[in-house]
């Protein structure tokens, strides 16, 4: 068994080398647009289109068997070209986990592949013991470089006969989070709003796509880290306005962005090799998006390691009485902002 990232395995399909079982894990959505990608271009290359309807099985969560897929499986293709059979078990999670080992026991013909999706890449590290198929990949890595975003962008839009300023890539990729399905529901959306024009500018984007939620609490983060208390008090408000649940998301993920930069200043501390914080290392210890990066080494460059921990604590004790009902959490979020 190989590991490879997401990128990896598409490349490798582009150029016919394909696997005979794929086990893709990993639970966040924006993982999703890349796992569709992987199983389509195995189903594009592996399957003949003629007879597809027979050779493209997808089976999920309770209705998986190991009989049913061991058959699929050992089958003969039904095309006559020489092309093969691909089976699909989605959220093999709500199998039992002794009909779960079943499956990945399995060993696949040469004339099949088997692509085994979980929302859990936590769970790999128990299940792998039980895959015996030698020629297999297991894929958990979906990052994408902000490079390779932005020459996506700029060919999903020249498919739609339409240029896209650099202006224009940068405002997208702010608004949508790096999320590639909704980043290409929105270009399809740009490419209907200019209409005969040929190019796509940043007054485009502007006027037609929307922040995310995420994109909205995380600009939210930026303002109240860089002290624009005015503008992040306004942005507090709106959120609220938007989803009274709203400021729980903005405590967590304050909590959450002030304990990494607490550790990269730790690591700065300690660390001297400039390896140890290199954008790809960092995106993946941390689990942040690496246009992300450069920001967090910002902030621990800039605040003291003291400033940080007692804003920790500070946001720790309102997590924690907000809880027990001993405080309003809005409001005492609004007086953490205008104390920074």
């Amino acid at each position: 068994m190989i590991e490879q990232k997401s990128i990896t395995v598409l490349n490798d399909i582009k150029k016919d080398k394909i696997h005979r079982m794929y086990l893709l894990f990993g639970e966040k959505s924006s993982y999703v647009y890349l796992k569709f990608q992987i199983v389509e271009k195995i189903r594009e290359k592996f399957v003949d289109s003629t007879t597809i309807a027979f050779d493209f099985v997808e089976l999920s969560g309770q209705d998986i068997t190991v009989y049913d897929v061991s058959n699929v499986l050992d089958s003969i293709p039904f095309s006559k070209t020489g092309k093969g059979k691909v089976v699909v078990l989605k959220n093999i999670d709500e199998l039992p986990i002794n009909e779960a080992k079943q499956i990945y026991l399995l060993t696949v013909p040469s004339s099949s592949v088997l692509i085994i999706m979980s929302k859990s890449s936590k769970k790999f590290e128990s299940v792998k013991k039980f895959v015996i198929e030698k020629d297999s990949v297991f894929v958990r890595e979906y990052s994408v470089s902000s490079d390779m975003l932005k020459t996506w962008i700029k060919s999903r839009c020249k498919e739609n006969g339409k240029e896209i300023s650099g202006d224009a890539v940068r405002e997208l990729l702010a608004r949508c989070s790096g999320d590639l399905f909704l980043l290409l529901s929105e270009i399809k959306k740009l490419v209907l709003f200019v209409g005969d024009n040929k190019k796509i500018d940043k007054s485009d984007v502007e006027e037609v796509v929307e922040y995310t939620s995420e994109t909205k609490v995380f600009n939210l983060i930026d303002a109240i880290i860089e002290r624009r208390k005015n503008v992040a008090l306004k942005m507090f408000d709106e959120l609220l306005s938007e989803n009274n649940a709203a400021d729980g998301m903005v405590l967590s993920m304050l909590l959450k962005t002030l304990a990494q930069v607490i550790f990269i200043k730790e690591l700065m501390a300690t660390t001297a090799s400039r390896s140890t914080f290199g954008t790809d290392n960092l995106s993946r210890q941390f689990g942040i998006k690496r246009f992300v990066v450069p920001k967090m080494l910002s902030l621990a460059k800039r605040f003291q390691m003291s400033q940080l921990l007692e804003a920790f604590h500070q946001l720790e004790e309102i997590d924690v009485k907000s809880k027990t009902g001993a405080l309003d959490r809005p409001l005492h979020i609004k007086l953490f902002i205008q104390n920074m």
